[in-house]
């Protein structure tokens, strides 16, 4: 390492273990330099330091979710679950009830072509031109009977039928006041709740 003063050189020689410990001896002569109030020669050349030999600072990096962020998301989930599994139920049994309007619709036209014909309702599923009762089903119908001349159309449900609605009934009831027209009135014959009925019948 060379140093340079104003009117004198002196020149000291050592053995540099590294690029990084050369650079480090010659911040600090520089700097003594500067202290004493003398000017190197080549202090605007040289550079006292190096990037490369600064420390550097290693950046950690979290992986995964914290705990709490995993309870949000669970929270979140469970909400959605308590909210759309009930909707879904609802939906499905009253699809399957929505069936059975569709399987009885026969028996309706037969029945309202029978009190055009002759100005009363038939008392049967023969009367009305249809099949036997049991011989009228769906997927989730098990029987459809036409009333003994009450007008009253009973639809029962079964075989793959939601146990909401196993057994149970819905009625349609011909009403009549209106001359010349037939119109049904749909409505729950047992326990089935308005939740699980078609618009049409509650």
């Amino acid at each position: 390492m060379t140093r340079f003063y104003p009117g004198f050189v002196t020149q000291i020689s050592e053995k540099k273990s590294n690029n990084c410990q050369s650079q480090t001896m010659a911040g600090v002569v520089l700097a003594n330099m500067t202290l004493s109030g003398l000017r190197p020669m080549t202090a605007s050349k040289h550079k006292s330091s190096d990037s490369r030999c600064r420390p550097q600072k290693r950046r950690q990096r979290q992986h995964g979710f914290t705990l709490i962020e995993l309870m949000i998301v669970v929270a979140i989930i469970g909400i959605l679950a308590a909210v759309a599994v009930p909707m879904y139920l609802d939906y499905t049994v009253r699809s399957q009830v929505a069936e059975g309007l569709n399987v009885a619709e026969g028996a309706k036209i037969g029945a309202t072509e029978f009190f055009h014909d002759s100005g009363a309702m038939p008392n049967g599923n023969t009367q009305a031109g249809v099949a036997a009762a049991g011989a009228i089903q769906g997927k989730y119908v098990s029987s459809v009977s036409v009333g003994n001349q009450d007008g009253v159309i009973t639809i029962t449900y079964g075989k793959d039928a939601h146990t909401a609605i196993d057994g149970e009934t819905v009625t349609l009831t011909a009403d009549t006041t209106r001359v010349g027209s037939v119109r049904w009135i749909c409505a729950s014959g047992g326990t089935i709740p308005p939740k699980h009925l078609p618009a049409a019948c509650r």
